[in-house]
């Protein structure tokens, strides 16, 4: 069976010597993301039968990970393969990963309602850079990408005479997260793992069956109202990953949670220290006792800002990474709330690096659209301190 060579194919590679693949356009690159058990999962949607994956020199064959409907017209692939496996293929699969890039919040918003109507230019790069994102991300190298939720926004049809939209196809099916995830992401998914987290907009009555079918870890399953929390170990480091997608459910899902190990970071869609919600709804959340003590961050998204904050008592950092692409906003803290916090904000398309000096010192670094440098820190996640310039 011909092994899969789309990675090759999106990436610009298509002038080496190798045998085109038998897809279709719509057909996306791999993605890989880490699980527990030291393995990593590897996932891609084929129009016909599963191919199967060089590893290691031994043959491993994918499988559907469900069965076609008419919304998810062709099967998602996928296999899982060791720690410290290399695939053909497949993108560089590091174990100790020390360069990140973290973003969220990246679909292009077409919603209409009987009281609001918000239309994004999907076709026009400055208006929705998303895809200009992805391939400055890649350009940089990293060895893991986290997004933290929020991939699906097409909800709505694109009016007609809305030049800016055309063609855009509406709803929680394959072509629509194609649309608005796996084609502008492809450079990106072909140059490192990904960590995946659950947003908002990825809840059942939204964008939840696509979410299960693509992205969810684990094994395939009928659209849950919350999901256990996970963790991932690379390196010396455990990632929590927490479903905040149903914010009412959060707290609870967070004390089901076994107390995550000493420098922890936790990744979750919804803001838990600081206000989350557009309209200005304070939405934190406690965490759990000994957590605070625990854990060297938080990662959320959800408002479409950068706000980095460090806060004077006990908890830990909280990053909002969630400039992505989709529409801006604003992160709405009150006077009060500003004053428990030292506060980094810029508010425009981007994504935000992490690259691991050793010893708790890291390089951090929110670029714009283009990969240009707009805010340098030194953050030390052991005192949890942080120094930016812009």
């Amino acid at each position: 069976m011909r092994l899969l060579l789309i990675i090759l194919f999106l990436a610009g590679c298509a002038h080496q010597s190798v045998e085109p693949p038998v897809v279709t356009p719509r057909t996306p690159v791999f993605w890989v993301t880490p699980m527990g058990h030291d393995q990593w999962d590897v996932r891609t949607l084929m129009k016909d039968k599963c191919p199967a994956l060089s590893v290691g020199g031994k043959t491993v064959e994918m499988k559907a990970r469900y069965k076609p409907s008419a919304a998810f017209i062709d099967p998602v692939c996928e296999a899982r393969i060791p720690r410290g496996a290399e695939g053909a293929g497949l993108p560089p699969l590091n174990t100790h990963p020390k360069r990140f890039v973290v973003f969220g919040d990246t679909g292009c918003r077409i919603k209409i309602t009987a009281h609001k109507t918000q239309i994004q230019g999907c076709n026009d790069p400055k208006e929705w850079p998303f895809a200009e994102i992805a391939q400055a991300a890649a350009a940089w190298k990293p060895d893991l990408v986290i997004h933290v939720g929020d991939y699906n926004y097409r909800e709505s049809e694109c009016p007609p005479g809305h030049k800016e939209c055309e063609g855009s196809v509406a709803g929680d099916n394959l072509t629509s997260w194609t649309q608005d995830f796996f084609t502008p992401a492809a450079p990106l998914l072909a140059a490192a793992p990904w960590i995946f987290v659950r947003g908002n907009h990825e809840t059942c009555d939204r964008a939840g069956a696509g979410w299960e079918h693509f992205l969810a870890a684990g094994a395939y399953q009928t659209c849950p109202l919350s999901e256990d929390p996970r963790t991932v170990t690379l390196g010396d480091r455990d990632y929590v990953i927490v479903d905040s997608a149903e914010g009412m459910n959060t707290a609870m899902t967070l004390r089901h949670a076994k107390r995550p190990a000493k420098h922890s970071w936790l990744i979750t869609h919804r803001p838990l220290m600081t206000p989350g919600e557009e309209n200005g709804d304070d939405n934190t959340v406690k965490l759990p006792k000994g957590w605070n003590e625990a854990l060297s961050v938080l990662l959320v998204g959800h408002v479409h800002t950068i706000s980095l904050n460090v806060f004077k008592d006990s908890r830990p950092p909280e990053f909002i990474l969630g400039n992505g692409g989709s529409a801006l906003a604003v992160n709405r803290q009150t006077e009060a709330q500003r004053k428990e916090a030292a506060e980094t904000e810029w508010q425009d398309f981007g994504f935000t690096t992490f690259e691991d000096l050793g010893g708790g010192k890291w390089d951090l670094r929110v670029h714009d659209r283009h990969g240009a440098d707009v805010i340098k820190c030194k953050w030390n996640e052991f005192q949890r301190g942080l120094k930016c310039a812009k």
